[in-house]
């Protein structure tokens, strides 16, 4: 119930055209049409407080629940895997750093 109500959180602050989708157990991927890492960012944050604000009731108690959201740009000449992988390296640096937090980081040279 709760990661139904994280996702349709997430998608209400998604543009036409970006798309969010369950990667594995908590984790969501989400793709955007943004050209800059920056702009990906303010996407991410966008995400990250919509869901800090969220009051999901259950069993007659309100649940609040955070982000850790790791970002980053993808590159034509490289592979998923790559994308993913630092995708997913990100997002345990914002989890690691502090909980409810974005990280992103630039594609690799």
């Amino acid at each position: 119930m709760v990661l139904k109500e994280v996702a349709g959180a997430m998608k209400k602050a998604l543009r036409r055209g970006d798309y969010i989708g369950r990667y594995g157990g908590e984790e969501f991927l989400v793709v955007l049409s943004y050209p800059t890492l920056e702009n990906a960012g303010v996407c991410a944050d966008r995400i990250r407080k919509t869901i800090e604000r969220l009051d999901i009731p259950f069993n007659g108690h309100v649940l609040n629940v955070t982000v850790s959201i790791g970002s980053t740009i993808y590159c034509p000449e490289e592979t998923l895997d790559q994308v993913l992988a630092r995708a997913d390296q990100a997002l345990y640096m914002a989890k690691k750093q502090e909980k409810n937090r974005v990280v992103g980081i630039e594609e690799q040279n």
